[in-house]
């Protein structure tokens, strides 16, 4: 392999549905060697890669446009890699449980870590649709998902979404300016009082999704599974990167006390909103994530996702729910 960009470029654009898990396994180790996750993607659930390849100003000219298509398939190769993955396993495996998945960079994170879907794949057939970056009225309005649900007829439904529409773009909408008061105690005086309109909002989503959602539990037995995300762990101030912890500090709340409090309440609230709208639907379960992590900066690969351990550790308690629920129960 002389020039990785050409041979990796030649595989991207090739036509997935011609290749065997085997070769997409290769393509996948080859392509790892050359990218990294942006230090500062545009919003916090949304990681992008950038190739860790370098351009001399010679080749700048001539090669720079190769660079771009490069990074371009490189940011769309995996989720169609998991499109393939699926059809190979469907195939190989017809016995597994079959899954539809939607959600944010914790159902699809790029390539570099394995996320909640990639650590469950290994015992369930899983159909994911997921994007990082994506928000939940994104998800409900171009409606994606219902249409695999028809389609493959899955025993279960996973949803993960929330953590954009609370801690992208849109916390700075609610996050108020600092307040005196005891470190680490009373955190809801940082948030403005729309914070809760933020929260019913997500609620009416998820609401309507479940309410559509009926019509296939009744069909064919469909469950639904959602979850609330664990307590991510605000950068410090003097640390490079991260999201939430900068916004929290243009609003001068700069004690890493506040900052933890302030995060862990919402949350909590947003487990509390969703997790209410749950017990109204019989065929919806909560999949209780919060406090799986232990409170140590190593189980984060940065401010708001995982390490591989981390996912791993998340990705049980959605298996056992799984398994709990399915008929008859999975041993």
């Amino acid at each position: 392999m002389n020039d990785p960009i050409d041979w990796l470029l030649k595989e991207l654009a090739s036509d997935i549905s011609t290749k065997s898990e085997e070769e997409l396994a290769n393509i996948e180790l080859e392509l790892k060697k050359h990218v990294k996750i942006k230090e500062n993607p545009g919003a916090p659930f949304s990681p992008e890669l950038e190739s860790t390849l370098k351009i001399s100003p010679e080749e700048a000219t001539d090669r720079g446009f190769v660079f771009d298509t490069f990074m371009d398939l490189a940011n769309k190769w995996g989720r169609k890699r998991r499109l393939r993955s699926y059809e190979i396993k469907k195939e190989k495996y017809p016995e597994r449980t079959k899954i539809v998945a939607e959600g944010d960079s914790w159902f699809q994170y790029p390539l570099l870590l394995k996320d909640i879907i990639d650590q469950l794949s290994g015992s369930y057939n899983i159909l994911c649709l997921s994007a990082a970056g994506a928000e939940l009225q994104h998800m409900f309005k171009e409606d994606e998902f219902f249409e695999a649900i028809e389609k493959e007829r899955p025993s279960f439904f996973l949803l993960s979404g929330g953590g954009n529409d609370l801690l992208g773009d849109s916390f700075k909408l609610f996050l108020d300016d600092y307040t005196p008061g005891i470190p680490g105690q009373e955190p809801e005086r940082f948030l403005k009082d729309n914070f809760e309109g933020f929260l019913e909002t997500i609620g009416v989503y998820y609401q309507s999704i479940f309410k559509r959602a009926k019509k296939y539990h009744d069909d064919f037995g469909l469950q639904v599974l959602v979850h609330g995300y664990d307590f991510i762990i605000p950068y410090e101030k003097s640390k490079r990167g991260g999201w939430v912890g900068k916004y929290m500090e243009k609003k001068k709340i700069e004690d890493q006390l506040d900052k933890q409090a302030l995060i862990n309440y919402i949350l909590k609230r947003f487990h509390t909103v969703l997790s209410s709208l749950v017990d109204s639907f019989s065929y919806v379960h909560f999949v209780h994530t919060q406090g799986t992590l232990p409170v140590d900066r190593n189980y984060w690969a940065d401010e708001i996702h995982p390490t591989d351990e981390g996912f791993r550790l998340v990705a049980q308690k959605f298996s056992k729910k799984i398994q709990a629920l399915s008929t008859p129960p999975i041993p």
